[in-house]
């Protein structure tokens, strides 16, 4: 899907084709619309990166107590 924002938009918001794209992962992903990983593709940053960007931004990251239970199995599963 393409998104025509015409550019005087952009330039009036002071804002660029990824300040835009990483607002709209940070908006998605606090509504529960997408998953970390998808939105962190969307936004185009690194794991590290869009993790400290949704901290700096007061947005919990989604982790319940099945996925910490998940993880744990993961890891016992995991060869030494």
């Amino acid at each position: 899907m393409i998104i025509q924002i015409p550019d005087e938009i952009l330039a009036n918001a002071h804002l660029s084709e990824a300040d835009i794209k990483l607002q709209l992962a940070m908006m998605l992903y606090d509504r529960n619309i997408l998953s970390f990983g998808q939105a962190r593709c969307l936004s185009g940053l690194d794991v590290i990166a869009f993790q400290a960007i949704l901290g700096e931004n007061k947005i919990e990251v989604h982790y319940d107590s099945d996925d910490l239970a998940n993880d744990l199995n993961n890891i016992r599963d995991f060869p030494s």
